[in-house]
Order: C-alpha cells, then sequence, then structure tokens
C-alpha cells in the first residue's frame, strides 16, 4: 500500500523540499489543505504518468489511480482532463461542480 498524509499548505510551503522528496523517494502521496479540508495532492511522476495516460485512453487510468487515492468521484473537466473529487471523513461527498456525489 502506498503511503498517505497530510499537511496544511501553510507547513508545505516551509516542508516544501522535504515533502518532495519523500514523494520522489518513496513514493508516498501527500494531500495538501487548507482549514482541514483536502485541496491537492502531491504525487510521484509515476502516479502523474497513469493519470496522464488514463486521460489519453479515455480515463481508465484514471479510475484506477481514484480507487486507489480513496476518491470518490472521477469526473471530465470543462477545460479537458478529468478531476477527481475528495471529500473528508464525515463530510458529504461532492462532486468537482460542488454538488453533491452519487458516491461512485
Amino acid at each position: 500500500m502506498v503511503p498517505e498524509s497530510s499537511v496544511s499548505v501553510t507547513d508545505a510551503r516551509e516542508q516544501l523540499a522535504d515533502l518532495v522528496n519523500r514523494v520522489a523517494y518513496t513514493g508516498e502521496r501527500i494531500t495538501l489543505t487548507r482549514h482541514g479540508r483536502p485541496m491537492a495532492v502531491i504525487v510521484s511522476v509515476a502516479d502523474a504518468d497513469r493519470v496522464r495516460a488514463g486521460a489519453e485512453a479515455g480515463g481508465q487510468g484514471i479510475s484506477s489511480l481514484a480507487a486507489t487515492t480513496g476518491a470518490g468521484h472521477v469526473a471530465p473537466s470543462p477545460e479537458g482532463g478529468f478531476q477527481i473529487a475528495a471529500h473528508s471523513p464525515g463530510t458529504p461527498a461532492r462532486g468537482p461542480t460542488g454538488t453533491p456525489s452519487s458516491g461512485r
């Protein structure tokens, strides 16, 4: 299983070099949070390549990555590509547009 952790955006600013090394050398996925809410994820180049390959193959790799990260919803973005929506435990899942997710 891939290690995962979360760090506030404020702390990430101070620890960026360390966070990048952790992701690059261990494959850890780090969720950046603001006020306890997930905002972005730092992932390895291998994970990013899977996302890109999935987008080119019609989204299959995106669904696989979403399943491994526990994301509850994968949807095409208006700009092209895909967005993966996540939610904090205890809060309703919301899709990329902010509407309640069907929990797919």
